[in-house]
């Protein structure tokens, strides 16, 4: 959707500054071929492979959507489902 910045309100979305938001970079649904990209990759957290990301889309916690035989990750739910999970690891 185009959106023309002078006097549209409606579909715009706010743009974020990327030092304030570390997830601004995320496509808006994750797959888990960008979710091993981005965080799992032994660069930037834990090495993982494809088998052990499709078993988290298994999970029944984890927000996921499947269309025909994809899997994927709406990124608002992911971000909130992600840092529910550090939050509970801090205070065990």
């Amino acid at each position: 959707m185009s959106v023309n910045p002078k006097n549209s309100t409606l579909g715009e979305e706010k743009k974020v500054n990327p030092t304030s938001d570390p997830y601004w970079d995320l496509p808006r649904t994750i797959s888990p071929g960008i979710l091993k990209n981005q965080f799992f990759d032994g660069v930037h957290g834990p090495r993982l492979n494809l088998v052990a990301i499709y078993n988290l889309f298994h999970r029944d916690d984890f927000p996921c959507i499947k269309i025909g035989r994809k899997y994927f990750a709406p990124k608002h739910l992911f971000v909130k489902w992600w840092e529910n999970q550090a939050g509970k690891n801090l205070t065990k």
